[in-house]
Formats: structure tokens, sequence, C-alpha cells
């Protein structure tokens, strides 16, 4: 998702935008459902990473609730899809016992062939489901991103650019 960020923040600027305010240009309704679903999320993917224990029924339930507030805020621009790349990686979760499935490929093509799932509680090797479309196995420097983390990054994009406020030029505000 940095590199979304990044990119989102290079178009603004060749846009003569500011994208650093693009927040105080959103107006959530019922902000507290994302925030607090998001917060849980990054929450629970240290607890995972510590315990090595998956607390799926919990991640579920925080996608939900972020999904949810992404709906309610689907006439922002960017929003509808984020909710739908959101929408994507929960129903790979769900499809896969509460894990996200990562291609060995793309492991190897980030240079992450070494990596172990035995201390991660969060993703599995992907097998040979029908499903395997759903996960993480599109390689983007060092990551394998899911289709549903390309449409969120892409919606994420738009929410900072459409948001970002327009630069009054020094030449112009005189």
């Amino acid at each position: 998702m940095v590199f979304f960020v990044i990119i989102a923040f290079l178009i603004a600027f060749f846009l003569k935008r500011n994208p650093f305010l693009f927040v105080r240009n959103i107006s959530f309704k019922w902000p507290l459902i994302i925030l607090l679903s998001f917060g849980a999320q990054i929450v629970l993917s240290y607890v995972t990473l510590e315990t090595r224990e998956k607390i799926v029924w919990v991640f579920v339930l925080t996608f939900i609730g972020v999904i949810f507030g992404l709906y309610i805020n689907r006439r922002i621009p960017g929003v509808k899809w984020i909710c739908i790349g959101a929408s994507l990686n929960l129903i790979a979760l769900l499809l896969n016992g509460g894990t996200m499935p990562v291609s060995k490929k793309a492991l190897q093509l980030t240079g992450q062939a070494g990596v172990s799932f035995a201390t991660d509680a969060r993703h599995h090797l992907m097998g040979d489901s029908v499903y395997w479309i759903l996960g993480d196995w599109i390689p983007v420097i060092r990551y394998a991103l899911s289709p549903g983390d390309i449409l969120a990054g892409i919606g994420i994009a738009i929410l900072i650019i459409k948001h970002s406020e327009k630069r009054i030029d020094q030449d112009e505000g005189k």
C-alpha cells in the first residue's frame, strides 16, 4: 500500500495539489467504525506475529467493520475501490480458513523465497485451490499483492489525489 500512497503523492504534486492536507477535505460518516476496526487489525497483526496464534473470528469481524464503514462512505471518490478490494480480501480469508494464501512463485520473484510461514499466523503458502486468484500472487518489488490489495491501493490513490488541495502558485497569489 505504501507504493500507492507514494504514487498518489507524486501525481498530486504533478497536478499542483498539496496531498499533505487531503484528510481535512474528507468528511466520513461514522469514522470511528473504520478507525477502530482498522486499528484492531493492526493490533491483531502484531499479536499474531508474537503469539503465532490465529484469532480468525476477531480478524474477520474487524474486516467486516472496515467494509461496513467504507460502504457507508461509498460516495466519497476512491472509497468504492477500497471497499471492493477489502471485500475481495475478506472473501480470500474466509475461503482459506482465515489466512491469506501466498504464491511461492511471487515470493521468489520478490526475493522472499526463504520466508517461513511457521512464524506467520496471517499467511500460508498457496496450494492448488480454485480460489488462488484472490490470494497474494502479484509480485510488486518486495511484496506479493492480491487483486484486492491492488483495488484498495487504487482507491487510496484516488482518495488522496481527489481530496488534495490545489496549490496557489506564487505568481497567481499576488
